[in-house]
């Protein structure tokens, strides 16, 4: 499979009812497929710390990188031509229970109590941390006491861009990110669907 040089592409999508695992992996297919032109893609995942099946999605035979997430209804991918993440959060899933604002670093949770939508403001700093660790770059114990407001204003954080995702028109937030050795990636294609259902 050939590289895929420069190429960053997004995409979010219903789940339809279907399993979000399952269906993030069917989305990720889709865009690689679109990005490579090659129909036949696997995956595999393998956790760097304990060998378990829940690692960092790599494509089996392939240049391109991939990274997905799901939530309550919702599943997102990225593909790109470096090491790449994703997080998506439903709105109405982090509403339906309190704040976790123990998991946020001290300045984060002043920002958070600050906001008209304290849901939306913890979910937009949840995402990108959960990015960091998919990226590798931090375990989640350390993303907890890691500060990353400065990426809401498109500042890096340990190197990295972390981009909000464009979920419109769903109640959710996301952001991605592709490792900062690659070269500065243009404006992403992102795509949304909807399931037929």
């Amino acid at each position: 499979m050939p590289g895929v040089p420069g190429l960053t592409r997004t995409a979010v999508a219903e789940t339809g009812g279907e399993d979000g695992r399952r269906a993030a992996r069917t989305l990720a297919r889709r865009l690689v497929t679109e990005a490579t032109g090659h129909a036949d893609v696997r995956f595999t995942q393998v956790c760097a710390q304990c060998g378990g099946p829940h690692g960092r999605p790599t494509v089996v035979g392939g240049d391109a990188h991939v990274g997905w997430s799901h939530t309550a209804g919702l599943v997102a991918a990225v593909v790109a031509d470096a090491p790449c993440a994703i997080d998506v959060e439903s709105l109405p899933r982090v509403r339906e229970r309190d704040l976790p604002l123990d998991l946020l670093a001290t300045d984060e949770r002043a920002w958070v109590a600050a906001q008209p939508d304290a849901a939306r403001a913890f979910a937009e700093l949840w995402v990108r941390k959960e990015v960091l660790v998919k990226l590798g770059e931090v375990t989640l114990d350390e993303a907890l006491g890691l500060d990353v407001l400065a990426a809401l204003s498109g500042e890096p954080v340990l190197g990295h861009t972390l981009v909000p995702l464009d979920v419109t028109p769903y109640d959710a937030v996301g952001a991605w990110a592709v490792a900062a050795t690659a070269p500065a990636a243009s404006t992403p294609t992102t795509t949304r669907s909807r399931s037929r259902g």
